[in-house]
């Protein structure tokens, strides 16, 4: 997982549109984020809920992109609290979560959201989790569920490959890899 992936889906937000706030959003979305945060320092805080979730996520970019992922963390999961039914949201704060370490809280956001609306990224992203908690047969299975949901995506079919080799399985694994190779000859991962 990346830095900037997490900015950007935790940022997914549109300019707010007020001076202070507008100004952090746009040098957030120019990867500014030491400025971003002081143009934000002093800004009230918006009034309607969606305004207010946006606000939430911005800190939370900005505290990712300025290396505290435990701030970041916690204002996704102040973001969460205002709309704890929201797939999206419930992703982005997993995410967040994940980069913080805070590995169970992650797992158990990325369930509630595959509840709400699986996907093979909320897979992929899970199986992720599970394999840095230390649940190789968990994530294994995340991975399986990525690619049957997303057969024609190489990152998920690489995903389980490199799981089940790291687990000396090896025989599903050159399964896994032969047949990615196959769907995905100039793929540079699997030659």
């Amino acid at each position: 997982m990346k830095l900037s992936r997490l900015s950007l889906l935790i940022l997914g937000l549109t300019t707010i549109g007020w001076g202070q706030i507008d100004r952090a959003v746009s040098l957030a979305q120019k990867h500014r984020y030491s400025e971003a945060a002081a143009a934000l320092q002093g800004a009230a805080p918006p009034e309607t809920k969606p305004q207010l979730i946006a606000y939430h996520r911005l800190k939370a970019a900005i505290a990712s992109g300025t290396g505290d992922a435990g701030a970041s963390a916690k204002e996704m999961e102040t973001a969460l609290d205002l709309a704890p039914e929201d797939p999206n949201l419930l992703q982005a704060t997993a995410l967040a979560e994940a980069q913080a370490n805070l590995l169970d809280p992650a797992i158990a956001h990325l369930k509630h959201a595959q509840a709400i609306h699986d996907s093979a990224a909320l897979q992929n992203l899970l199986g992720d989790v599970q394999e840095r908690r230390g649940d190789s047969l968990a994530a294994i299975q995340s991975y399986q569920a990525a690619v049957q949901q997303a057969p024609q995506v190489e990152e998920y079919r690489f995903a389980l490959g490199l799981e089940l080799l790291r687990h000396q399985t090896f025989e599903p694994a050159m399964l896994t890899l032969e047949k990615a190779a196959q769907d995905f000859p100039r793929s540079s991962r699997l030659r």
